[in-house]
């Protein structure tokens, strides 16, 4: 019998790569659609296009909003 080995990305790997759609970002941040596109035009929200559609990449993601944290006091 013939063994096939399967390569897997760790989970680490995979949840870098996971990609959001411009609803999971209103989801994920509590913002409207048009916020969105101002944080990605005025603010410098990391995107890619695939095609006709508007992608982010979950780290990517991650890492701006950590670097444009306020802290409100």
């Amino acid at each position: 019998m013939k063994q096939v080995k399967i390569n897997r990305l760790s989970d680490e790997t995979s949840a870098q790569l996971q990609l959001l759609t411009i609803k999971d970002m209103m989801s994920l941040l509590c913002i409207s659609r048009p916020k969105v596109y101002e944080l990605m035009q005025n603010e410098g929200l990391p995107f890619m296009r695939m095609g006709r559609s508007l992608r982010f990449y979950a780290a990517s993601v991650q890492r701006w909003l950590i670097e444009h944290e306020q802290v409100r006091g």
